[in-house]
C-alpha cells in the first residue's frame, strides 16, 4: 500500500584530453517519490526531483533545477483513470 523511493546519481563527466567538464552534463541528480495505494483502487503519488548545477560552454554554469509532480488515480477492474500534474512549483 505504500511505495517509497529515492534515486541518487553522481557523475564527473570530463573530456579526456583537456579535463574540462562536458557541457550540460549534471554532476548530481536526486529524485524521491511516495505513492499510497488504497485497496479500493485509489492511488495518490508525489515525486520531487532536483538536478544539480550543470557546466555550460565557455565556463558558464547553469543553476540547479527542481520539479514537483503529483498524481491521483482510480483503478476499477480493467479500467484506470489518472490525473497528473507536472512542474507544480
Amino acid at each position: 500500500w505504500l511505495d517509497l523511493g529515492v534515486d541518487v546519481a553522481f557523475s564527473d563527466a570530463r573530456f579526456v584530453r583537456s579535463g574540462a567538464f562536458v557541457p550540460g552534463a549534471p554532476r548530481t541528480y536526486v529524485q524521491s517519490r511516495i505513492t499510497v495505494v488504497h485497496p479500493a483502487g485509489l492511488r495518490v503519488g508525489v515525486r520531487w526531483a532536483v538536478l544539480g548545477p550543470r557546466p555550460l560552454a565557455f565556463g558558464a554554469v547553469a543553476d540547479a533545477w527542481t520539479n514537483l509532480a503529483a498524481s491521483i488515480g482510480w483503478r476499477l477492474s480493467h479500467a484506470q483513470l489518472d490525473l497528473a500534474g507536472d512542474n507544480l512549483l
